[in-house]
């Protein structure tokens, strides 16, 4: 399967090709505030939706995201996830009310489908020693499948992508390739999909859910004020983690390194505010975290059995179950 170079689309190529988007961009660039390439690729998008663009023909005309999902399905998710995917759409809303007076009609759902469907239909593919973001026409519809032996390629002296496979499709088989190995939680906030019994075992936390957990074990040197104005002066200071998620390797049954460090910052952080030693707490603080999210995945199960919605976005709850199923079984 092959797809000539210009039908690619492209942050680059977006803003080649349209003004408005290089506008846009300028305006964000002003603002002191950087599109992702997803962005960019959306603007583009918006754009070529409205001149009738064949590249963008089959595109969905509705997408079930995390920056798009309903209230009610939101709610279900444990504290960390929930805050996470509203710390993603409330940077997307950031960036449409800086560009607004420069995207014309386009409401603020047009602009989160857009990104939702440039983020979960392109990928990273070299191109002439580059590492380049592109969505490609028929290519953005072939699915993940771990392990599948297929490979998308750039063909300089043809200027084309090639989708290649090393084993053969059967009649009537499933087109598929992998897009790389991530955990449940990358997956669904990218691409809007989750992996049943995911190889990559990993439960992730945020600095709240670490501040939390100390104050779990010691309340009297963790209160409210003291975790809220560590919090802010991070994020005064510019030194508030992104991403801010720490992770818990299932398979190794151990904090990574990440995950030991912000246990560590809040240690030394307690160390100081009591002006004494605080000997294993940063291990004890792992330990409660991970009590504290198989309380809460066992309570979003009970909360997401119980939801309402749409027809359309079960589906998307049926992830979500698989989500929160694959992280118990992690923690055992």
């Amino acid at each position: 399967m092959a797809v000539p170079e210009s039908y690619a689309v492209s942050g680059e190529g977006c803003l080649n090709e349209y003004s408005v988007v290089k506008k846009a961009a300028r305006k964000a660039r002003d603002s002191n505030i950087g599109l992702t390439d997803a962005q960019i690729m959306a603007l583009g998008v918006l754009r070529m939706r409205e001149e009738n663009d064949p590249r963008v023909c089959c595109l969905p005309g509705k997408q079930f995201s995390t920056s798009l999902m309903p209230e009610s399905i939101k709610h279900c998710l444990p504290p960390a996830h929930r805050r996470c995917v509203e710390d993603i759409r409330r940077k997307h809303v950031e960036v449409y009310h800086v560009l607004r007076d420069t995207l014309g009609d386009v409401t603020l759902e047009d602009f989160l489908w857009a990104v939702a469907t440039t983020q979960s239909r392109s990928f990273a593919v070299e191109n002439e020693g580059l590492s380049r973001r592109i969505m490609l026409p028929g290519i953005d519809l072939v699915n993940h499948r771990a392990g599948n032996e297929a490979s998308l390629l750039y063909d300089a002296t043809l200027r084309r992508y090639e989708f290649r496979s090393r084993v053969p499709f059967a009649a009537g088989d499933e087109v598929t390739f992998s897009y790389g190995d991530a955990d449940n939680l990358t997956w669904l906030v990218n691409f809007g999909f989750c992996v049943p019994a995911n190889p990559e075992r990993v439960i992730s936390h945020d600095l709240d859910d670490v501040l939390l957990a100390a104050q779990s074990i010691l309340p009297n040197i963790y209160p409210d004020p003291v975790c809220s104005a560590f919090v802010r002066g991070l994020k005064e200071e510019g030194t508030y983690p992104d991403p801010p998620l720490f992770a818990y390797d299932g398979k190794a049954r151990a904090p990574r390194s990440c995950l030991s460090n912000a246990a560590g910052i809040v240690l030394r952080l307690g160390e100081e505010l009591a002006q004494m030693p605080l000997t294993g707490l940063d291990k004890e603080i792992v330990r409660r975290l991970l009590v504290k999210r198989r309380q809460d995945l066992q309570a979003s199960l009970g909360k997401i059995k119980q939801v309402e919605v749409d027809n359309e976005w079960h589906p998307f709850v049926s992830c979500l179950c698989t989500l929160f199923h694959d992280e118990l079984q992690t923690l055992g």
